[in-house]
């Protein structure tokens, strides 16, 4: 963006947005870390998804990732629509050059508490939206007209998360029933597997997860440092760090 002069043109667009949120980051990049964003060095590839670039990209704390690996591209949520409770659902994105594909697929997690949240019978949407003033919005939105639906996932049991201690109070003061809940539905430990991928991502800050053996998936490759790991090795994940494994080619 810097060498196609784009950049500026869009820090100047958001330092003037009205929305206090998007004026807000621009002047945080601006005020506090302009001379070290300026002093960063440049670096031969363009963007790190061309063809000829191969990366790993993670963030524990929103429990998403993005991976080229090859003619690859996949980008994958584990931290997904988890409202309420660890709901082991990952939202996937995979791409190659003839073909893409997006899905919801299960997961396992590790490291819950013994709190659980029981799936409601909502359709319109799944959870009570935290906000003081939306008390006269049922819990789950208005039902459809027509005839009378149920929800599919009604009476599934989500474990709670373990909250930080210096959050008090994760529902940040609204306690309608099912109302959104921060932090409550991120796992400390997930293993995700889709396709020829399998993922395993540590959330916590001061916690180690010890993989188990994969031996229906098999050997594969470290995509972040190229080793092979063995379906019977158990490699320690340490706090906030992934491994994103590929078997095949």
């Amino acid at each position: 963006m810097v060498a196609d002069g784009q950049f500026h043109r869009q820090l100047d667009l958001l330092v003037h947005h009205s929305w206090t949120r998007v004026g807000l980051a621009a002047l945080r990049l601006v005020s506090r870390d302009w001379d070290t964003f300026q002093a960063l060095a440049a670096r031969p590839g363009r963007i790190p998804t061309a063809w000829n670039e191969d990366f790993v990209f993670t963030d524990e704390e929103n429990g998403c990732l993005a991976v080229k690996n090859g003619e690859e591209l996949l980008f994958a949520s584990l931290y997904w629509r988890s409202r309420q409770g660890v709901n082991d659902y990952a939202r996937v994105h995979h791409l190659t050059p003839v073909d893409q594909r997006s899905a919801t697929v299960r997961q396992r997690s590790a490291g819950t508490t013994d709190e659980t949240f029981t799936a409601r019978d909502w359709i319109l949407w799944d959870y009570a939206i935290n906000d003081p003033g939306a008390g006269h919005l049922p819990p789950g939105g208005f039902p459809p007209p027509g005839d009378t639906l149920h929800q599919s996932q009604e009476g599934d049991v989500y474990h709670l998360a373990p909250v930080p201690d210096d959050i008090p109070d994760p529902t940040l003061g609204v306690h309608f029933d099912g109302v959104e809940t921060m932090l409550v539905g991120r796992a400390p430990f997930y293993l995700c597997e889709y396709g020829d991928h399998l993922i395993t991502m540590n959330t916590t800050t001061d916690r180690t997860f010890t993989l188990p053996a994969r031996q229906r998936f098999g050997p594969a490759r470290d995509l972040a440092t190229g080793r092979t790991i063995g379906a019977g090795q158990r490699p320690k994940l340490g706090p906030l760090s992934t491994l994103v494994l590929h078997r095949g080619r």
